[in-house]
Order: C-alpha cells, then structure tokens, then sequence
C-alpha cells in the first residue's frame, strides 16, 4: 500500500455542488477535534481496498448513502464469497437503496438525500443485507483501526473545496475551510507512513475522480470533518454466505 503515498499530488479538477454530496445532516452532534489525533501507533489496516469496486457517479443525485451502503455490501460479499461474485462493471444497484430510503423516510418531503443509518435500514428492507444490528463505532482512529479489520465502514464526513482536487497520484485531498455539505463514504483503510496517519476510502464520484475514486484524508481533515460515527452491520460471515437476497439488486453499470 506505500503506492498511495508515493510521488508528489496531481491535481485533478472537477466542480462540486452540494447537491453532490446527499447526506442529511443528523439530529445529533459528534464533532471530534484535533485533540484526539494523538495516536500509538496504529498497524497499517488495508484489506478492504482491494475488496471494493471503484463506483460509477452519482451525478446529482444526492445518493451517497445509497452508494456507500452498496459498496459496503460488495466488499463484505467479495470477502465472504471471494472477488469473481463481482467483477466491474456489475455492481449492487446503489440507486435502489436510495430511492427505498427516501421512499421509507422522506417521502413527499422535499429535499434528497438520506441519513446514514437509513442506508443499511433501505438495504436490509429490499433484501439486500440480511437482518442485524447496524452498529457504530467511536470515532477515535483506534477503535477505527480495530473494527476495519472485521469490517469495512460507512461514515459520513463534512466536504469542503479541497475535494474538488484530490490528487490523481494517490487522492489525498488538501485541507479548505470553505465547507459544503455532507457526504457518505466507504472508509476502506488506515495507511500509516513517515509518522503520519490517513484514512482511505471509496467515494462516489467516478472513477475520474482521486486515485481510481479512492481519496485520502490525514487524521487532522478527517477527524475535523467527522460528524457522525461510522457504521457497520453485525452479521456472522455464514449468514452473509446463506444470503442470496442481494442477487436481484445487481445491475450492469457503465
């Protein structure tokens, strides 16, 4: 995994709106600060990046939810059920988690968008992810650590500017104080390297966007942008092997 770091950024540009980003902002506050960066050292965690498939775009619509939630259950079946059950360009229907969502919890409101946890409560109603307890985890970088390598995890993060240039070298996005809005995201890795620390993950953006549409943040961006916790749902690996309700939510993307 040193290739992430490697080299000196490349910028590639591209326009972010917030409609770009889709996540609703929740009924509670969890804002961590930079106070709680001070880390021991943390194992380099990356298993999850080579399980994932980098998505098409959302475009402007705010599913990013949907598609985090999506790329969350490819990645646990490409563990469970080995890397051939998808090969781009199939992937899980990451427009159908969204609309179920809003369906389920906005319907006739105005606005897009859902609220994390809404994602995983979508996916598990079409049969997507079979029944558990979705779960969070605290949002100090060790207890990240520990639960990435059961699980990959769907956080939410407050965007600003900076990610309209996420580097084509190894997606590491440059701190801006011009915020826009919420956004859902796959956290897929933590990458360890000269004594710094960064969080990896999957967007939504196309695979144009970052290194292959993967970004990376260092701990300060990442822990000054958290705002809520990073989710995951608690199923037994054999339950995910016996599940087959996922099957019908896959499409053909482009």
């Amino acid at each position: 995994m040193r290739r992430w770091l490697k080299g000196c950024p490349v910028k590639s540009s591209i326009r972010i709106r917030k409609r770009d980003c889709g996540l609703i902002l929740p009924e509670f506050q969890s804002c961590a600060t930079p106070e709680l960066a001070g880390l021991f050292d943390i194992e380099e965690v990356s298993r999850w990046s080579s399980c994932v498939i980098p998505p098409y775009n959302q475009g402007s619509l705010g599913s990013c939810v949907g598609h985090a939630t999506a790329n969350y259950v490819e990645a646990v079946l490409r563990s469970v059920l080995g890397k051939s059950v998808f090969r781009s360009p199939m992937q899980i229907n990451s427009e159908a988690i969204y609309h179920k969502g809003r369906e389920m919890f906005w319907k006739g409101q105005p606005g897009e968008g859902l609220l994390l946890h809404q994602g995983f409560q979508a996916a598990q109603e079409l049969g997507i992810v079979p029944p558990g307890k979705i779960r969070d985890v605290a949002l100090d970088l060790r207890s990240i650590s520990r639960q990435l390598r059961d699980t990959p995890l769907v956080m939410g993060q407050m965007i600003h500017r900076g990610w309209s240039s996420a580097s084509t070298e190894n997606g590491l996005i440059k701190s801006s104080r011009a915020k826009l809005g919420g956004h859902a995201i796959l956290m897929t890795a933590i990458l360890r390297q000269a004594g710094e620390t960064f969080v990896q993950f999957l967007n939504s953006w196309g695979r144009e966007w970052g290194y292959g549409g993967f970004g990376m943040l260092n701990e300060h961006d990442y822990l000054a942008g958290q705002y809520t916790r990073c989710l995951w749902v608690d199923v037994d690996s054999d339950v995910w092997k016996k599940h087959n309700g996922w099957r019908q939510y896959v499409i053909k993307k482009i």
